[in-house]
């Protein structure tokens, strides 16, 4: 027989072809994009999968074309190809590495390994070209290796997917009835990011915001100034919020944290649920995806979607490191770095602008508005008389100034809110409910204490004096939507306990502001 001609028997011709096709190059990105959706699945879609997938075979056909005009042989241009796109896919797992074995050292920073790389792929470009004999035992491994690979990926996917479930929590949807009877008013969910409460203020910042809770009051708010969120970071305080529940501990180990659980557990939430059986239209003005609604996305705030598989390659790596140096001002690109500085009050100011035109539209259902604002989350754009600040100071988080610059922001925010709020009740033809929630306290360590007030937050509730029934002063986020279920919707879910869960920091516990 030919060494040419493929064997007839089975397991011989799966051997030849394993030695003499090249397609290593392009299992290679198919396992990368499949481990990542398996890695983090309920996060990213299968259609973003598989366009990303697309992107890197596309990338990788080019190498390989480019290649071939200098080698005139395809196994050598894949191989070429193969070792660039692993260097694109591991270049974070290279570089962290790296910094384990020497931190903040030279060997770990740009400028070594770049020209590093640049060398060796130098180096096996020119030794692909001299060598004489193709690589089969190589491609044979790398080909059989791959497949392997994407065989227990394959293999995962299947097994998670048949075993997805939606989490369970302390009660069953035969705990939520429908009231007929009772009034549908619109509701305006309005998340304001890192808004500290009255004991966070006061103990941090030694800061009176009495003039704004009296104002809300005036208006018929309950201001609850014992409040506190659940948890200390955003997705899972808000996974949590809108599920009414505490989240599974095995989701919320730190170190360890599960993002695809609760990105599953927002998109997919108790609250929202039920509204809509009630007969609500929701409106999603967050940064988080729903059904049907997708986030109005910042990837450098949340990571999102197919960002969660591409986050450690080489190009979102230089990307982000190019971004750090135009907003500290060493590379010179104003433009670019305006358009940086200014990302969260742009989402800022598109958020209030669309949730003041859903609150003008007429519906015959009535509305679920959910509007998440980034502020007075850092950067803390405005003084409080409403002046823009330096952009020296949005570069980068100032200890030194932060307490005033934080609470200069909060003051600027609450005149926004304040504004929002007239203008909602303004063109809401009957009263509405509305919600002014902070998803955690202050959480950047100005002093020693500031940690301890991590939790504590603005709870503030609007609710039609035919609905209102009085909420407590001292509440956590996981039992604010029971409250007002009860207090609006005749629903009877027991109250909670209250307590805490710092995600930064391994210890639970008790809630203990006064």
């Amino acid at each position: 027989m030919s060494p040419d001609q493929p064997p007839r028997s089975s397991l011989s011709r799966y051997s030849y072809l394993l030695k003499n096709t090249a397609v290593f190059p392009l299992l290679l990105p198919v396992f990368f994009v499949l481990h990542g959706t398996v890695s983090n699945l309920g996060a990213v879609t299968f259609m973003d999968a598989l366009l990303l997938a697309v992107l890197y075979l596309l990338v990788t056909s080019i190498i390989i074309g480019i290649a071939w005009f200098f080698y005139r042989d395809f196994f050598k241009a894949g191989l070429l190809a193969f070792f660039m796109m692993a260097f694109q896919f591991f270049f974070g797992f290279i570089q962290d590495r790296l910094n384990s074995v020497a931190p903040h050292s030279f060997i770990s920073q740009y400028r070594f390994i770049l020209p590093a790389c640049c060398l060796f792929f130098i180096i096996l470009a020119i030794w692909l070209k001299k060598r004489k004999k193709t690589l089969f035992v190589f491609t044979s491994y790398l080909n059989t290796v791959l497949l392997l690979l994407l065989l227990i990926d394959t293999g995962l996917l299947i097994i998670k997917t048949i075993q997805k479930k939606r989490p369970g929590f302390s009660y069953t949807e035969k705990d939520l009835s429908n009231c007929e009877s009772c009034d549908r008013p619109d509701i305006y969910f309005i998340v304001l990011d890192e808004y500290a409460g009255d004991a966070g203020l006061k103990n941090v910042f030694n800061f009176d915001n009495s003039q704004f809770e009296s104002e809300l009051t005036r208006r018929g708010f309950q201001v609850a100034n014992r409040s506190t969120s659940n948890y200390n970071l955003t997705p899972f305080s808000m996974a949590s919020t809108l599920n009414m529940d505490y989240l599974d501990p095995n989701a919320t180990v730190p170190g360890r944290l599960n993002l695809n659980y609760v990105y599953g557990t927002i998109k997919n939430n108790n609250v929202v649920s039920f509204f809509k059986k009630q007969g609500y239209r929701f409106f999603n003005l967050s940064v988080f995806d729903f059904p049907g609604q997708p986030a109005h996305k910042y990837g450098e705030f949340i990571p999102y979607g197919t960002e969660l598989i591409t986050s450690q390659t080489f190009t979102k790596r230089v990307i982000k490191a190019v971004r750090n140096d135009v907003l500290s001002g060493k590379l010179p690109f104003t433009t670019w770095r305006k358009k940086i500085l200014y990302e969260y009050l742009d989402f800022n100011d598109d958020i209030l602008l669309q949730t003041r035109e859903v609150a003008t539209q007429k519906n015959r259902r009535p509305k679920f508005v959910y509007s998440h604002l980034l502020m007075p989350h850092w950067p803390y754009y405005y003084d409080s008389k409403g002046q823009l600040v330096p952009e020296e100071r949005l570069r980068g988080f100032h200890k030194e100034t932060a307490s005033r610059d934080y609470t200069e922001y909060l003051l600027y925010g609450n005149e926004k809110v304040l504004q929002l709020v007239d203008d909602i009740f303004k063109t809401s033809p009957n009263p509405p409910v509305i919600i002014l929630l902070g998803d955690h306290g202050f959480r950047l360590p100005v002093n020693d204490q500031a940690y301890k007030y991590e939790f504590s937050n603005l709870s503030a509730v609007f609710i039609p004096s035919k609905s209102r029934k009085p909420f407590p002063d001292s509440l956590s986020n996981v039992n604010f939507f029971r409250i007002l279920l009860d207090s609006c919707f005749n629903q009877r879910l027991p109250l909670l306990k209250d307590s805490t869960i710092n995600l930064s920091k391994a210890r639970h516990l008790n809630l203990t502001i006064n």
